[in-house]
């Protein structure tokens, strides 16, 4: 064996003692040897020491080895006992068996010691591991006794082929009916797996790792929505057997139905309250067109029509909003490209030399984002439609957009005039560039103009993705 074992002899011999030790050493067994030869030092060793095997002389003085065998049973300990005697009948030696000696050894024949220990100390390891696992089967059969009849979720045992076993009175009262109304019937009676997906349900089931909400019908044949969860175990005979745990959840569903239906009706109101922003929105800048229609002084007309297309920025933006699915995000992508369009048939209206090329992906942003995103483009687009191609009839616009982790980096480029320095370096005290800087800061963003071979703008801010 690969460890120590350790002998409790009983023996009056010295010599002999040392004899058996031999024997086993020389066979490989290393020992740890205690020798007694009395009932009193046998009864202390017993209650002191943790043995791995006895092994007792038939004949002593004192006591002989019926009655050592006796007193070891009497621990409570399940030792290998071993006899071994010089002269024993083989009546004796039948009648030791049967009183509960494992095996006997002839003083004659010692090498036979080695063999018989090793196997019957295999034998009491393997016994051990068997009460330890009975025990811990026991320990969970208690368990799961508590649980059945504590618990306030309905329980079905069921056996591997659905045959209900046992239920609980939770699982009588949920589903109307006595404990003998469903004894020995298939859980198929309970559980409404007639659909497409029963039999894969079912194996679900069967394997112990179903957990999902299933319809189940009551004794009077009504039904409701249930969450269930499938537990397979086998019992100490390693028969399969399925716990079901379940429980009603109806007025969860009717809480959620409420809930959908509520926001639902926030939803068509929220809808409607962008539709009549845009249009209050569309008959404000509207009335603008027409006064500024009226207007000789081209500097306050000038004027009103930047006003007008901040007001139309923030119009389309609720248009988008009112005829999407999501009130909550809107593309930013498609939004801008469709509103820098809009801004390029105004003012580039006879230059079809200035090419305008937008790179922005559908890119999808709360409205809270959308709003000063789209004034400053608005503003940013203006200002090099207006003033970077003053005396030119060929040019470019870039606009992009690009997504780097959980930044945005907004860029317009031209190849016009470039922008004045007061402008570059924040002095500008026109409205325009303060409205961009105002919105720069409601964003937390970060704005870098240069003025290289025209003007490029480069705006960086943080916005979580909503789609």
């Amino acid at each position: 064996m690969d460890r120590k074992i350790a002998v409790l002899m009983i023996e009056d011999s010295a010599d002999d003692a040392e004899l058996v030790e031999m024997t086993l050493t020389k066979s490989g067994i290393t020992t740890d040897i205690k020798r007694v030869d009395s009932p009193q030092d046998l009864e202390k060793a017993l209650a002191e020491g943790k043995w791995d095997v006895v092994i007792s002389d038939y004949n002593l003085p004192v006591f002989d080895g019926l009655r050592a065998l006796e007193m070891v049973k009497k621990s409570g300990t399940d030792l290998p006992f071993i006899l071994i005697s010089g002269k024993v009948g083989e009546e004796t030696a039948v009648a030791a068996v049967l009183a509960g000696a494992h095996d006997y050894v002839m003083k004659d024949n010692l090498k036979r010691l080695p063999t018989v220990v090793e196997r019957e100390i295999r034998s009491a390891e393997i016994r051990e591991a068997g009460r330890r696992a009975e025990h811990s089967l026991e320990e969970s059969e208690h368990r799961f006794r508590l649980i059945f009849e504590n618990s306030h979720e309905g329980i079905l045992l069921t056996d591997g082929d659905g045959t209900i076993l046992a239920l609980n009175k939770p699982a009588c009262s949920i589903l109307g009916c006595e404990t003998g109304d469903l004894l020995n019937a298939n859980r198929k009676e309970v559980f409404n797996l007639d659909g497409p997906e029963g039999a894969f349900i079912e194996s679900r089931i069967q394997q112990g790792r179903f957990k999902g909400e299933l319809i189940l019908k009551r004794k009077d044949s009504t039904v409701f929505p249930a969450e269930v969860t499938a537990i397979n175990f086998a019992d100490k005979n390693g028969n399969a057997r399925s716990t079901l745990f379940f429980r009603d959840i109806t007025g969860r569903k009717n809480n959620e139905q409420k809930l959908k239906s509520s926001l639902k009706e926030k939803d068509v109101l929220l809808a409607e309250i962008h539709h009549r922003v845009k249009n209050n929105l569309a008959i404000i800048s509207g009335l603008l067109e027409l006064q500024s229609n009226n207007l000789e002084n081209q500097q306050i007309k000038d004027l009103l029509s930047e006003s007008i297309h901040r007001i139309k920025a923030i119009a389309l933006l609720h248009e988008k909003v009112y005829n999407s699915d999501d009130l909550a995000c809107i593309n930013l992508g498609e939004y801008l490209k469709e509103f820098i369009g809009t801004l390029k048939s105004y003012y580039l209206l006879n230059s079809e030399k200035i090419d305008v090329d937008v790179r922005i992906p559908e890119t999808y942003v709360s409205l809270s984002s959308a709003i000063p995103l789209g004034l400053i483009v608005n503003e940013l687009i203006t200002n090099a439609f207006r003033h970077a191609f003053t005396g030119r009839d060929r040019g470019r616009v870039m606009v992009s957009l690009d997504h780097v982790k959980d930044q945005y980096l907004l860029k317009i480029i031209d190849d016009g005039v470039g922008m004045p320095n007061d402008v570059i370096t924040g002095k500008s005290r026109k409205l325009g560039m303060t409205l961009v800087h105002g919105m720069i800061h409601q964003l937390k963003a970060a704005i870098e103009i240069n003025r290289n071979h025209g003007t490029a703008i480069a705006i960086t801010f943080s916005a979580v993705p909503v789609k």
